[in-house]
């Protein structure tokens, strides 16, 4: 799915983004059953202000989601996922594993 959106200062970001979700059933020998379930999303095209962003990566800033854009001089640069993408892209995962 191809996402959109502004960072507070001012860039314009555009990810094609897929999340899929994987599972399955583990019977035990008592005959009880647990299910899981994994995730995997990958990151395929990006774009902020229109150049291309090459290895982008998902991460964690200060407790926010983010994306790991590259480097500008020695500093390592983020882009925050606003909160409606990021409940897109994580929620069910998050709420999953609250139980």
């Amino acid at each position: 799915m191809q996402y959109t959106w502004k960072t507070s200062a001012g860039a314009e970001v555009k990810a094609d983004i897929t999340v899929e979700r994987f599972g399955g059933k583990t019977t035990y020998p008592d005959g009880s059953e647990a299910h899981f379930y994994r995730w995997a999303r990958a990151i395929s095209d990006m774009t902020v202000n229109g150049q291309p962003i090459e290895n982008p990566t998902f991460t964690k800033v200060n407790g926010a989601d983010a994306i790991c854009v590259g480097r500008v001089e020695q500093t390592m640069a983020f882009v925050l996922i606003p909160d409606e993408i990021a409940e897109e892209l994580f929620g069910e995962e998050r709420r999953a594993n609250q139980n």
